[in-house]
């Protein structure tokens, strides 16, 4: 269900209601397969997206509390450190999402 398009477009449009126009503080992996990017808020300061990398179970989420590893975190995308997200996107009739930043784009594609 969660490969479906349909239903990625779905949840891209409701997960676009809360990432819009959020900054992004870190982005790190400290699970197998899975990434996070640090976008606090003022309600939720340690908010963050995690997209999961695993072909087998690929999901994309927020979670509104989330506490960084002190050991074991790998950092990724510094170039995006202190971007503002403008939107997010799904490709039409493809399983393709783009994170849409202020000079950057990151795809993320579930096959």
């Amino acid at each position: 269900m969660f490969k479906n398009y349909f239903y990625l477009l779905r949840s891209i449009r409701e997960l676009n209601k809360f990432i819009l126009d959020t900054e992004i503080l870190d982005c790190f992996s400290q699970e197998k397969n899975n990434l996070f990017f640090s976008i606090p808020t003022n309600d939720f300061p340690l908010r963050h997206l995690i997209i999961s990398t695993n072909p087998n179970s690929p999901y994309i989420f927020i979670k509104n509390e989330h506490r960084k590893a002190k050991k074991n975190v790998v950092h990724f995308f510094p170039e995006v450190i202190h971007k503002r997200i403008n939107n997010l996107t799904i490709a039409e009739n493809d399983r393709i999402i783009k994170i849409q930043l202020e000079n950057y784009n990151i795809y993320y594609s579930v096959r």
